[in-house]
């Protein structure tokens, strides 16, 4: 899988956690949250459920690193100023359009 299909995996999970979440609070009679309002700790409730296989880490760390070769080499690598991490959960955010 490459980056963008995870990505798009995530939203599509962010999305179905919306979907349960929005069915629960309305069978129990519960004010239901706009998907704004809520998107950000779902998002982060699916990265931290689902993130990550290892493979799926390179593939992120593959993406976001300036030289995975130095990485490997040296041991030292730049990410345009942040964490892989970071750089996924915003690229999850803006296919959210949040």
């Amino acid at each position: 899988m490459d980056y963008d299909e995870l990505v798009d995996d995530i939203v599509k999970q962010v999305h179905a956690r919306y979907d349960d979440y929005v069915e629960y609070r309305k069978s129990n009679g519960l004010v239901v949250d706009s998907f704004d309002e809520v998107v950000e700790q779902l998002l982060d409730d699916e990265l931290n459920d689902s993130l990550i296989s290892y493979h799926q880490m390179w593939t992120i760390i593959e993406h976001t690193c300036d030289d995975t070769s130095s990485l490997f080499y040296d041991g030292t690598a730049t990410f345009d100023g942040t964490t892989p991490y970071k750089t996924f959960r915003n690229s999850c955010i803006d296919k959210l359009n949040i």
